[in-house]
């Protein structure tokens, strides 16, 4: 799926921010909107896109450039928590150990 558009896929949750809202919005609510938009950033089909693309497509989407950066340091976060899980996993998976033939 490298040729698609950011549009595409588990991407399409994040909706604008005045879609179908009231336009009175709370610091909650824009909280909110950068954590998902981390989860966005961390998500695996995206994490290596380039950078000005899901700048784009965040900005598209109504963040603000202080949100967008919250949102993009969050997700480095939640990639480096992630990160140890991942290669438990790999390995688990990859090499042989009991039951699993040798």
């Amino acid at each position: 799926r490298s040729g698609a558009s950011l549009d595409e896929g588990s991407h399409e949750r994040i909706a604008p921010v005045g879609a179908g809202r009231s336009t009175a919005w709370g610091g909650e609510m824009r909280k909110a909107f950068v954590r998902q938009a981390a989860h966005f950033l961390a998500h695996p089909s995206v994490r290596f896109r380039p950078w000005e693309e899901k700048r784009g497509f965040l900005a598209a989407k109504g963040l603000t450039e202080e949100e967008i950066e919250g949102a993009r340091r969050l997700a480095g976060d939640q990639a480096e928590r992630q990160a140890p899980t991942q290669v438990v996993a790999l390995l688990r998976e990859r090499l042989p150990g009991p039951g699993r033939g040798a």
